[in-house]
């Protein structure tokens, strides 16, 4: 070993080196793994830490997120609500059956009858300026 050789040859970093080899060797090997597992912990406790700030910042991140999406469901859910309450009192008012209603249909004619209304409207007008030019 290198705490045997004792040979002129060496500078003062060799023999400092050789003391300490020594001098470490005379350490159990539990002793030396242990100090081994220590550091290894501090890495690991190091890295933890670091995923339990990252964890900690993605936690408030997706609070914030998940507390702003649920107030908007919740106010998607209410105005679902208060259309489908207002189509149901569309449906009574005029006369339909809340079971059978069709809403599509219903909408449909509406548009049409506001198509007619307008053509009609058009050509009334049309007549009337007629009218008044003739005049």
């Amino acid at each position: 070993s290198i705490s045997s050789y004792s040979g002129s040859n060496l500078d003062a970093s060799d023999q400092e080196l050789n003391e300490n080899v020594s001098e470490s060797s005379s350490e159990s090997d539990v002793d030396v793994a242990e100090d081994f597992e220590d550091s290894d912990d501090d890495a690991i406790d190091d890295e933890y830490d670091c995923e339990e700030d990252f964890r900690d910042q993605f936690e408030l991140m997706m609070e914030a997120f998940v507390k702003e999406a649920k107030c908007k469901v919740q106010d998607v859910q209410k105005r679902i609500e208060d259309a489908q309450q207002d189509l149901k009192q569309l449906c009574e008012m005029y006369g339909g059956e809340p079971n059978t209603f069709d809403e599509v249909a219903f909408f449909n004619a509406i548009g049409q009858f506001a198509i007619n209304f307008q053509d009609i409207h058009k050509k009334l007008m049309a007549e009337k300026e007629t009218q008044q030019r003739q005049q």
